[in-house]
């Protein structure tokens, strides 16, 4: 069985009355009966910190009605479920060629308005980067990366949702988004892909060279703006997370 699921800008734009990908999202990952011994996967080229609508209803240990990722997250461990997200490496979402680019740029002169342009597409990362470092810092779940992933999966054994939304707030609201939710055996077989794609990503010590790279990248324009310089300070704290 499938059942439609869009983002909010999707559903207002082409006037559709189909429920939320958002309402169901939060659904699914908050159903108190997937918890015990459960796993749930969250697959995402990019994720950010996404709040979820569980129309109206009040959830025990989620005091929020509209709860953020990372409360759902403290919410799935307190209840002795797992959650395992695979996402893209952060060297293969902020070009590193982009960065040294910008620094040729710097030295030579050149307008500030193609500077900054380039400046704002690397930003554009930055909740990202702060959600995985509140994850990491939290043990909140099991991060694995993975080169040129382009699949967004929310799955446990029992419901999963398939569609073109990034795990984000522009996914499940800004951007024209549609999206399935298989239930049964479908959804189990969802489950199956979403497992095993997750255990062939790599481990965030497994990424740290070319984060590494990264952050030695962002150090050479980091005094042409703040927010870089934050940026650069988030990734350090990530690697330093890797060796530990």
């Amino acid at each position: 069985m499938t059942v439609p699921c869009i983002s909010k800008h999707c559903r207002e734009a082409l006037n559709l009355k189909h429920d939320l990908l958002s309402q169901y999202a939060a659904e699914i990952i908050v159903a108190p009966w997937l918890y015990e011994n459960s796993t749930i996967y969250i697959i995402s080229p990019w994720i950010s910190n996404f709040r979820c609508m569980l129309r109206g209803k009040i959830i025990p240990d989620l005091t929020s009605p509209n709860p953020c990722l990372i409360e759902f997250l403290k919410f799935i461990r307190s209840n002795n479920g797992e959650t395992r997200i695979l996402v893209r490496p952060l060297h293969s979402l902020i070009s590193i060629e982009k960065i040294r680019f910008i620094q040729r740029m710097i030295e030579k002169n050149i307008s500030d308005l193609p500077i900054s342009t380039l400046i704002h597409d690397i930003l554009a990362y930055r909740d990202m980067i702060q959600t995985l470092l509140e994850i990491f810092q939290k043990s909140l779940a099991n991060v694995r990366f993975m080169e040129r992933l382009h699949a967004k999966i929310l799955a446990t054994p029992y419901r999963a949702i398939i569609g073109s939304s990034n795990y984000t707030l522009s996914g499940l609201y800004g951007n024209v988004e549609v999206n399935v939710m298989l239930l049964g055996n479908d959804a189990k077989k969802i489950y199956d892909i979403a497992q095993r794609l997750w255990k062939s990503g790599k481990t965030l010590s497994d990424v740290r060279i070319m984060t590494n790279r990264l952050v030695r990248s962002l150090a050479l324009v980091a005094d042409k703006d703040p927010r870089l310089l934050k940026l650069k300070e988030i990734l350090e704290r990530l690697i330093n997370l890797s060796s530990q």
